[in-house]
């Protein structure tokens, strides 16, 4: 069993991000001056790289100068009007879609049918990197959510292989398995956990990899059900789990390497087992008592699993991203829906999450899109030029 190093402390991360980020940061509080100007930027640079390609040359990328001739050449298009050039482009390797060949496909999960698979080139994994890098500069100029340790979940990286066999799986998950290990330090979960293939086994697993973590101070999911459905797992099986977390041993078949260990933990299972005595089941506040902010989708179908989450949380502390600006560039002030939030508990106070008021946000902080290279939204304690931010 290797021994593991202790976490990045909170002041050397936030040292560390300042110095790599403080550019980068300013750079895109700028951009928020003209939003329209980037986003035109942006998309120009978009149809000069990829004109060549067989969907840019049916669709005149040449031609197009704005925005407005951009929308009449390329009408919306759902995934099955591109199913195709997908398909084509990994078979043969011609630019059908993107000028580059794509190193990396994000799966769906097809709910409304069969599997989406998203080319994701080079470029635009160093993107996706970037932004979620700056989200978590973000978070950590604004919140303590990275003042312990992090309880990051992510999917599976490498679920399979296309016909050209690039890999296909969660980007997210393939971003979290790359992190440099000063970094992972403060993860709670080993990337290896992603890769369970039994689904009941691996939410166990990460049940028990976290339960043995008591100062957890920020939560990162894509969807907020994953957390009601660990939620309900500690709930229906507390003494499994605490036994897990007491004796170091997950069931047989989690099929971890053998370096990837739940160390046993005696001292932080009396204390589970206290809580389950003294309150008759564990929640969130029980369990993590120096929990900071839980960062997770909230638009569409997500405010449903959200709603059902027992998290108190102080009304007004919300910061909300992918989202789009306005047609009208000249606009002081938006006012748009958030679909992704970071939400600050507050464990003194009885409140549930539905009850936590939506309308205000969290001062100083901006929250960056992982993957939508549009517009996010920014909130400041003195009004700046726009409340908007381009993510270019």
């Amino acid at each position: 069993m290797t021994r593991e190093r202790p976490p990045l402390k909170y002041a050397a991360l936030r040292a560390a991000l300042s110095l790599r980020f403080d550019g980068r940061y300013q750079s895109l509080l700028n951009a928020t001056g003209d939003p329209r100007k980037a986003q035109e930027a942006l998309l120009r640079r978009i149809l000069v790289t990829n004109a060549n390609t067989h969907f840019g040359a049916r669709h005149n990328f040449r031609q197009i100068r704005n925005p407005g001739a951009y929308r009449r050449a390329v009408p919306a298009k759902t995934y099955e009007d591109l199913r195709k050039y997908v398909e084509v482009q990994d078979r043969t390797g011609e630019p059908y879609l993107t000028a580059d060949r794509p190193v990396y496909y994000h799966r769906t999960s097809g709910t409304l049918g069969s599997a989406k698979d998203i080319p994701v080139t080079s470029a635009g994994l160093g993107r996706v990197k970037e932004n979620q890098q700056l989200f978590a500069y973000s978070v950590a100029r604004g919140t303590r959510a990275f003042e312990g340790r992090v309880l990051g979940i992510t999917g599976q990286a490498v679920e399979g292989l296309m016909p050209s066999g690039v890999p296909y799986g969660s980007a997210s998950g393939l971003l979290y398995k790359r992190m440099s290990k000063l970094v992972r330090r403060k993860y709670v979960l080993p990337p290896e956990v992603a890769d369970i293939e039994d689904y009941d086994l691996r939410y166990f697993a990460t049940a028990a990899f976290a339960l043995a973590e008591r100062n957890v101070t920020g939560i990162g999911t894509a969807n907020p059900s994953t957390l009601v459905r660990i939620l309900d797992l500690i709930q229906s099986e507390p003494e499994a789990l605490i036994e897990a977390v007491h004796e170091g041993r997950l069931p047989d078949g989690a099929d971890l390497p053998a370096e990837i260990t739940l160390t046993p933990d005696r001292g932080r299972a009396r204390e589970l087992e206290g809580l389950l005595a003294a309150n008759g089941g564990l929640d969130y506040a029980a369990i993590w008592p120096n929990l900071k902010g839980i960062m997770t989708w909230t638009g569409g179908s997500c405010g449903v699993p959200l709603r059902r989450l027992p998290v108190p949380f102080r009304p007004g502390h919300r910061s909300s991203n992918w989202v789009t600006s306005p047609a009208n560039s000249r606009a002081r002030s938006i006012s748009m829906r958030p679909k992704m939030s970071v939400y600050r508990p507050c464990w003194t106070t009885s409140s549930s999450l539905s009850s936590a008021r939506p309308g205000r946000r969290a001062a100083g902080t901006i929250f960056c899109s992982t993957s939508c290279k549009r517009v996010a939204n920014t909130t400041f304690s003195s009004p700046p030029r726009t409340a908007c931010t381009a993510t270019t």
